[in-house]
């Protein structure tokens, strides 16, 4: 736990998505967000599929489709006002009908909350890639993808290779900015999957980020 806290501390993000979490990580960040309670004993009293930290203040937070496996806040930037979205596609995988459940609901969910004319981001553990064919599904992939295309929503992280954790971002709010994109964890040691950092760089020098 000490580790990990340190390594998500060391990635200086603004925003940090985590998901798989434990409500016991305890990070210095001015505003935090959690999924709802699991049911136990299936899962610990701490276990939580998504905690949202931010150094930015909370305006509002909305409800999903699904308050156990995702997060969406609206927070208050010195760019204007961001929904986030953070969330798990398919808590068992992608290869089952909870997988292509959610990923309807889900994107139901993007529609809505990226037609409030806010900037939007939707982030988080996706169980699809989409540089390789490491781990996905077409239908879930296509499904992802024309969704974002018809949300004008930027996939930032889709050239990532072996990566299912990605961030889509409103285009226009990136329309001029310097996109950079790194990962961490890469031998898999603290976790299953590899951490992604995305640091937006506008002509302010402001970033956003997410791990």
């Amino acid at each position: 736990m000490d580790e990990i806290t340190s390594v998500c501390n060391r990635t200086g993000a603004d925003i940090l998505v985590l998901t798989e979490a434990d409500k016991r990580i305890d990070l210095p960040y001015r505003s935090r967000v959690e999924s709802a309670q699991l049911p136990t004993p299936f899962y610990g009293e701490t276990e939580r599929r998504v905690i949202v930290f931010s150094n930015y203040p909370v305006v509002e937070r909305f409800s999903t489709y699904d308050d156990q496996t995702s997060v969406c806040v609206e927070l208050e930037t010195e760019n204007g006002d961001i929904i986030v979205y953070g969330t798990i596609i398919g808590v068992f995988g992608n290869r089952n009908a909870e997988f292509r459940t959610g990923l309807i609901k889900q994107t139901e969910d993007f529609k809505l909350f990226n037609g409030m004319g806010k900037t939007f981001c939707v982030t988080g553990d996706f169980n699809v890639s989409f540089s390789d064919n490491w781990y996905f599904t077409h239908d879930g992939r296509k499904k992802l993808l024309d969704t974002f295309y018809n949300n004008k929503l930027s996939l930032v992280t889709k050239h990532l290779s072996n990566c299912i954790y990605h961030v889509a971002v409103s285009a226009d709010f990136i329309e001029n900015a310097t996109v950079l994109t790194e990962e961490f964890n890469c031998d898999r040691r603290l976790s299953d999957h590899k951490g992604t950092v995305v640091t937006i760089e506008q002509d302010r020098k402001s970033a956003f980020r997410k791990d």
